[in-house]
């Protein structure tokens, strides 16, 4: 699943799960230049003897699909609380993150109901498991 784009370091970064993600560079991926956060792909990988690490060898473009503890549909009321600029909606038994420029870019309000596709990842302050809205329905 396609989480993030860098357009300054010119790369995709596939969440493979929660914790580990794979980095597709355009310069030995051109095709992946035309990749968005929330495309589906399948990837081929191979392991460097040396080093351990595994890379990307081949991959391709697949039907966005729900996939069980990475990426999930979700709908519900959105809570902003005391003026901040994000937001949290209760699916699936847990919030998920809907972040700044995701509420500002549809002008949010507390207790709006959004849906949209949210992405499994690491809240780094926690150390656990959490979910960001990767795609929000407008």
């Amino acid at each position: 699943m396609v989480s993030r784009i860098n357009t300054d370091k010119e790369l995709a970064c596939v969440s493979l799960n929660y914790s580990d993600v794979v980095l597709l560079h355009y310069d030995r991926n051109p095709e992946a230049r035309q990749l968005v956060p929330g495309d589906c792909i399948s990837i081929k990988m191979e392991q460097n003897s040396k080093t351990g690490q595994f890379y990307p060898i081949i991959w391709s473009k697949k039907i966005r699909v729900e996939i069980k503890q990475l990426f999930v549909k979700f709908s519900g009321t959105i809570s902003i609380r005391d003026g901040n600029p994000f937001g949290f909606v209760g699916a699936h038994g847990v919030d998920v993150f809907i972040s700044p420029p995701q509420v500002k870019s549809l002008n949010l309000e507390d207790d709006d109901q959004i849906s949209g596709w949210a992405i499994q990842g690491i809240n780094k302050k926690k150390k656990q498991a959490s979910w960001s809205a990767l795609l929000l329905d407008s």
